[in-house]
């Protein structure tokens, strides 16, 4: 079953924290969290998730390479390509009507997602669009990992105690396979 995760980036995967640990007092710099991408990396390994960018990082010039340079930095390693697959598009209103568009267009006929997930730090969606809202101030974390593997019924405990991530950018050791 293909699952996929709608991602924003500021107050994400950069928060508020990283930003003053790093001098961007009052905005979002380009400093990832570096727990925030780890946990991002350990969701795409045991569910074989894909992301779709759903942030206004989108409207950046090179969007894609400053968000995987950005998330290499923070400890992606450079040896797992990071899956994003498209970005939603630019339409006026509320986010959750780019996801909509962005489904409709990937419709399962084409492909066939079957679930998927917002992670955001705004709650401009639809009833019953499946959001886990990140605080913005601490970004992506183990409780938000959580709620999505409950929400995908993975156990997750299972496949942790086997896997081990380290958070060096070069190796990644893992004999779990990605569910299907």
């Amino acid at each position: 079953m293909n699952k996929l995760i709608f991602l924003d980036v500021d107050g994400v995967l950069n928060s508020y924290t990283t930003s003053v640990i790093h001098g961007d007092v009052g905005c979002y710099g380009h400093q990832m969290n570096p727990v925030s991408v780890l946990l991002l990396l350990r969701l795409h390994l045991v569910s074989n998730c894909d992301f779709v960018l759903s942030s206004s990082w989108k409207l950046m010039k090179d969007h894609r390479r400053i968000i995987e340079t950005n998330m290499h930095r923070a400890g992606w390693p450079d040896n797992i390509p990071i899956p994003f697959i498209g970005i939603t598009p630019d339409l006026p209103g509320w986010r959750g009507n780019e996801i909509d568009a962005w489904l409709q267009d990937n419709s399962p006929a084409l492909i066939p997602w079957k679930e998927y997930i917002i992670l955001d730090d705004t709650k401009d969606f639809s009833h019953g669009q499946p959001l886990v809202h990140i605080d913005p101030r601490h970004g992506f974390a183990e409780t938000h990992f959580s709620v999505i593997m409950k929400h995908w019924k993975i156990d997750w405990t299972q496949l942790y105690k086997y896997t081990l991530l380290t958070t060096t950018k070069t190796e990644i050791k893992t004999n779990v396979k990605p569910v299907q």
